[in-house]
C-alpha cells in the first residue's frame, strides 16, 4: 500500500491510500483506493478491475502499470509519496514534507488556470503591479513574469 499527502485549499492535510491485490472471486486484480482528511473520515473510491494485460502484456505487468499510472496521477495533483507509514509522522513532519506550495511532481509550484481578460473587471486588473504569466511553448508552461502592464489587459496578462 502506498499513501500520498497533499494540502487542500482549507489548510487541511488530505490523503490517499493506494493498493491493489488480486481478487478471486472475480478473477481479477483489483486497485483499491481511500480518500479523505487527515484524522477525518476517509472515503473508498470505486475500485479498478484489471483482468486482462494488453499491448501483450501480462495481467500482473498491466496492473503494476495501472496501479505506477493511479500514483503518478496523484503526483501531478501536487501530492507527495509518503517512504513511511502516515501514522510513524507527526502533523509538523507531515506539513514539513508538504511545504506552503503545492507543487507538481517535478516540484515546481501549481500554476493557477487562468481567466480571459475580457471576462475580469478592471478594477481587478488594475491592482496587479506584477503578473505572473504562463506561456505555452511546445506544449509546456514556462513560467515568467511581466511587471509592465500595457494599459490593454490582454497583454498586460499575455505577453
Amino acid at each position: 500500500m502506498n499513501q500520498l499527502i497533499s494540502r487542500d485549499a482549507k489548510g487541511k492535510i488530505r490523503v490517499v491510500e493506494i493498493s491493489y491485490e488480486w481478487d478471486d472471486n472475480l478473477h481479477a486484480y483489483a486497485i483499491y483506493r481511500t480518500t479523505g482528511i487527515l484524522g477525518g473520515k476517509m472515503t473508498e473510491q470505486p475500485n479498478i478491475y484489471i483482468k486482462v494485460g494488453k499491448a501483450s502484456r501480462t495481467l500482473k505487468e498491466q496492473v503494476e502499470l495501472e496501479y505506477k499510472s493511479n500514483i503518478k496521477k496523484y503526483l501531478d495533483k501536487g501530492y507527495k509519496l509518503l517512504e513511511e507509514e502516515l501514522e510513524s509522522y507527526t502533523e509538523d513532519q507531515l506539513n514539513e514534507i508538504i511545504g506552503d506550495v503545492v507543487t507538481d511532481s517535478s516540484g515546481f509550484a501549481k500554476h493557477m488556470l487562468a481567466k480571459q481578460a475580457d471576462k475580469v473587471k478592471d478594477s481587478s486588473i488594475e491592482k496587479v503591479k506584477t503578473w505572473a504569466v504562463s506561456i505555452k511553448i511546445d506544449g509546456r508552461l514556462m513560467p515568467s513574469l511581466n511587471s509592465a502592464n500595457s494599459g490593454n489587459p490582454e497583454m498586460g496578462i499575455l505577453s
